[in-house]
């Protein structure tokens, strides 16, 4: 009862919250409007901005704002008619269109109406290249990373059409991988090598190759190599990490993956089986950033509401000419390292960061409300050098190549206490496929950030963290005396619905923090389904945290100790414990919990009646059979899995897990038959008392194997009919502690009525 009752509490007190936070001023609840103007994609410059002559343009309209906003005595309204608008430029707010006297500059949709902003340029007047590529010219001064089809982000070609390769081994000059790769390879300068390493990733650029007996030497482009070998950042040990090569004519081998060539001006697209492509809506992006907020500390910008607007296909180069290397988080090394020398920041030198579609630098009183960001190049709202107020509730974030909200720095010694955020909250959004192209990216960063919540967000798929909550590690290794000159405080984090997340790496969790944070609270959160690590992950120097009611459940081990729900590691103090999931425990109030957290009411109505779909690529045409190898289509892995130095069929790559549980599964399309399947054993430490599922023809035949042999090699699992399409798979689990799973290659041969291989 007393929880209920606390609950009830609470709730009221939430609701009453959030009314402030999207513009129901209890104080104001008929404000009045000084002025309103219209902007329609029908409209005109020319015209006076009215309902019956609408501008065409925002910055039109920014610009009447700006001659009437000295001293206002009611709202601005910018109303945006429903419609598809085209950017060609971003719109710059700064002090001098900001808000007076306590009222907002608002643009906003008109009511029941939705305005759609494409930051992207449509791409038209294709031709047959070849076989099955199609090509348009679209000119060489074009600089963009992703190209969107009817609303599906698509593949750069890249090799290995799914999953990764292993790096050999380092050199003096980049590194070696699998020989013959790059064989052949046209406009070299333009290849990606995409990097994963621990919690971080990587992209830099190739320069050069050369052959040599056993490997490819794959030389980096010196601006990356600087920054991989030398630069402030985690491990530098790139020996057997996994990556893919991306951004090669050479590589584009099916359906749904495109190139681009800059020297000669030319796209190249395999479009799906059956379409037209001219007929499609094919859109690659143009403009970084829509609205650009900039004050400073003394003349911020304040109160301008953006919301009700749906932005599409921003663009963010920056890895096309400086590579992409993050310290964490998609913390960045600095492009150009003079300019980032300062001594506020950690390891003297400013990190660059991901764009947003809505950058806001010293900003306060800034409300982001009921937005669709949908399919960016970026992030999609970034806070920066300080500011206070500001909210970002009820937006709907969708299929971002980077993260959702960042709020702060990474400046651990300020030299104005203003550079810290103060009094920002981040509640009910639906945050969904985060970090699809950056996979360092979470869905919620806060740096060090002052009374700062967190709330009744629902987060999905996230290649990274859910919430990242600090900044700093342990700083008093590093020479500081103290974790940080202002140790944040009253920062919190509670009642979030938070599944898959940490699906591409790992050391991070659905909640993870770092460094000090008095009187905070992580409290009443629902994480599920963390793939690489576990459901809550307090790092270093986290201290005087309040970590209660929090349900934890189906979060992957990061070792024997972890168990998935709560990990602690370096120096804690001050933080309590309460009632929180563990191998022993369920909270006993876990249903009221988990119905509390997400998206509350109000909101859940309003987002669940118009949310996006996450237009997948086409499932393969089905064949008959074959050898699949480790990150083929349809291979799936559970568990913290590492690449292996043992070589498996015809030298190819393995891997292998020693978590109790963990499994591997090859799900590939086949043809309807009936095949002879086999695995390739690599036999050190494995497990004698592996279970085997295979599933055909709506049956699961379910084994047990001694794969502890001693010999590597083909291991016949058996003769099986399989329906078509993707139904059926094999899958290994490790049962026996002390051993390990390893994959390496299936094979499905179709064989005849006879059991004969074809």
């Amino acid at each position: 009862m007393e929880f209920l009752k606390k609950h009830r509490i609470n709730s009221f007190i939430s609701v009453m919250f959030l009314l402030l936070l999207i513009g129901v001023d209890t104080q104001k609840l008929n404000a009045s409007v000084q002025a309103t103007f219209f902007v329609s994609p029908k409209g005109n410059d020319a015209n006076v901005g009215s309902k019956a002559h609408p501008f065409a343009t925002i910055t039109k309209a920014q610009k009447a704002v700006a001659a009437i906003n000295n001293n206002m005595t009611g709202d601005i309204m910018v109303y945006l008619r429903g419609g598809n608008y085209t950017a060609t430029s971003r719109i710059d707010l700064g002090f001098i269109d900001s808000g007076t006297n306590g009222y907002f500059v608002k643009y906003t949709n008109y009511p029941n109406e939705k305005p759609v902003i494409s930051c992207g340029i449509k791409v038209t007047k294709w031709s047959l290249d070849e076989g099955n590529i199609y090509k348009t010219f679209i000119g060489t001064g074009v600089d963009f990373r992703q190209m969107h089809v009817n609303g599906r982000r698509e593949v750069r070609a890249r090799t290995p059409n799914s999953g990764y390769r292993t790096i050999s081994s380092m050199a003096y000059d980049g590194f070696n991988i699998d020989k013959g790769l790059l064989t052949g390879v046209s406009n070299l300068q333009n290849v990606e090598m995409a990097i994963n390493i621990l919690w971080m990733h990587k992209r830099a650029r190739i320069s050069a190759t050369k052959d040599t007996l056993t490997n490819t030497r794959a030389t980096i482009n010196p601006i990356e190599w600087e920054a991989i070998t030398k630069e402030p950042q985690g491990s530098t040990d790139y020996n057997n990490r996994q990556y893919w090569l991306e951004n090669a004519k050479e590589f584009l081998d099916k359906t749904g993956e495109w190139y681009y060539n800059k020297l000669t001006g030319y796209l190249y697209y395999w479009p799906e089986n059956g379409k037209d492509i001219n007929s499609s809506e094919i859109v690659i992006p143009y403009v970084q950033t829509l609205f650009n907020l900039t004050g400073t500390f003394d003349l911020p910008v304040h109160n301008i509401e953006i919301s009700g607007l749906e932005i599409r296909y921003t663009n963010w180069s920056r890895p096309n000419n400086y590579g992409l290397i993050d310290v964490q988080a998609n913390s960045l090394i600095p492009a150009n390292l003079q300019v980032a020398k300062d001594s506020q920041y950690r390891h003297n030198q400013k990190k660059d960061r991901v764009a947003a579609a809505i950058n806001a630098y010293s900003a306060s009183n800034i409300k982001v409300l009921n937005n669709h960001f949908i399919s960016l190049g970026g992030n999609a709202v970034n806070f920066d050098a300080g500011g206070k107020n500001n909210s970002v509730v009820g937006n709907v974030f969708f299929d971002m190549s980077g993260g959702a909200v960042e709020i702060g720095n990474d400046a651990r010694e300020p030299v104005d206490s203003r550079m810290r955020p103060m009094n920002d909250s981040v509640c009910n959004n639906y945050i969904s496929y985060i970090g699809q192209e950056y996979y360092g990216a979470n869905a919620i960063t806060a740096y060090y950030t002052d009374n700062c919540i967190i709330s009744h967000n629902e987060i999905s798929h996230v290649s990274y963290g859910g919430i990242s909550l600090g900044w700093g590690w342990s700083d008093v290794d590093n020479g500081h005396p103290n974790l940080t000159p202002h140790a944040p405080k009253n920062n919190k984090i509670n009642n979030n619905r938070i599944d898959y997340a940490c699906e591409k790496l790992f050391d991070v969790g659905g909640i993870y923090t770092d460094n000090a944070s008095d009187s905070s609270e992580i409290a009443s959160n629902f994480i599920t389904n963390t793939v690489n690590d576990v459901g809550i992950f307090n790092d270093e120097y986290t201290h005087d945290f309040n970590i209660h009611d929090n349900v934890l459940e189906g979060n992957h081990t990061y070792n024997s100790i972890d168990e998935g729900w709560i990990r602690v590691n370096g120096i804690q103090k001050n933080n309590t414990y309460t009632n929180n999931s563990a191998k022993d425990q369920t909270p006993a109030n876990r249903d009221a919990i988990v119905a509390n957290a997400g998206l509350e009411k109000l909101f859940k109505n309003r987002i669940y009646k118009n949310l996006p779909v996450l237009v997948k690529t086409t499932i393969p045409t089905p064949s008959d059979g074959g050898i699949y190898s480790v990150f083929d289509e349809g291979y799936a892995e559970s568990g913290i899995w590492f690449s292996s130095t043992r070589k498996g069929y015809n030298g190819t790559a393995s891997r292998y897990c020693r978590d109790l549980g963990a499994s591997i599964k090859w799900n590939p399309s086949l043809n309807a038959g009936t095949y002879k399947v086999s695995i390739y054993n690599i036999a050190n430490d494995a497990d004698p008392n592996t279970k085997v599922n295979i599933a055909h023809s709506g049956f699961v035949d379910t084994k047990t194997i001694n794969f502890n042999t001693g010999n590597d090699g083909w291991v016949d699992l058996g003769t099986y009919d399989f329906s078509t399409g993707t139904s059926g798979f094999i899958s290994l689990t490790l049962m026996t502690v002390g051993y390990n799973v390893r994959a390496n290659a299936i094979k499905f041969e179709k064989t005849d009525s006879n059991n004969s291989v074809f």
